[in-house]
């Protein structure tokens, strides 16, 4: 996958902790209730950021420093005997979203059709990953592993625009880095 050409429209390349995990195809009330827990995750992830703003952690808008305090104190609470987070998720690797697809390496191929979840690490602060159903459309060799192109499934509209949202914020956190690093 190169990570240096130009980007179609809708679609947001980013340094995310991820990993794909091949699974039987869902039944419906399976997948469906995978995209409820997806779409709350994401709403999560959406009020963390109006609470901290596009800052890094520990920081956040003045009005609403009180609630950071206590949402920072019942996360360590809740998380204080939790074990050590999966391996995964220390390594940001990159990955190409957009509103219907993603595509990321991995070192083993993937044959079309087949099913999984894709796990996204994308909020240091939250405990939980973001699971979202995928179907796999192609596996291409490369000198790195195998690019995997799949498209979401299962989503609600509500769940669509959830993404859109999470994309566009996406986005912006990596013009920011990009800003930083020249």
């Amino acid at each position: 996958m190169k990570h240096d050409a130009g980007l179609s429209p809708g679609e947001v390349r980013a340094m995310l902790a991820y990993q794909w995990q091949v699974l039987p195809r869902p039944e419906p009330n399976a997948l469906a209730k995978g995209d409820q827990d997806a779409a709350r995750l994401m709403s999560l992830m959406l009020a963390f950021e109006e609470i901290y703003g596009a800052g890094a952690p520990g920081d956040y808008t003045a009005e609403l420093a009180p609630l950071a305090a206590r949402v920072d104190w019942l996360l360590r609470w809740v998380l204080a005997d939790r074990d050590a987070d999966p391996g995964w998720r220390q390594v940001q690797r990159p990955i190409v979203l957009t509103p219907s697809t993603a595509q990321w390496m991995e070192p083993s191929a993937s044959a079309p059709g087949e099913w999984g979840v894709l796990r996204l690490y994308p909020e240091p602060r939250l405990p939980r990953s973001l699971g979202l159903w995928v179907e796999i459309e192609a596996a291409t060799p490369g000198p790195d592993g195998w690019c995997i192109r799949a498209r979401w499934q299962g989503q609600t509209d509500e769940t669509q625009e959830l993404l859109g949202k999470f994309l566009f914020r996406l986005h912006r956190q990596e013009v920011a880095r990009a800003r930083q690093t020249q």
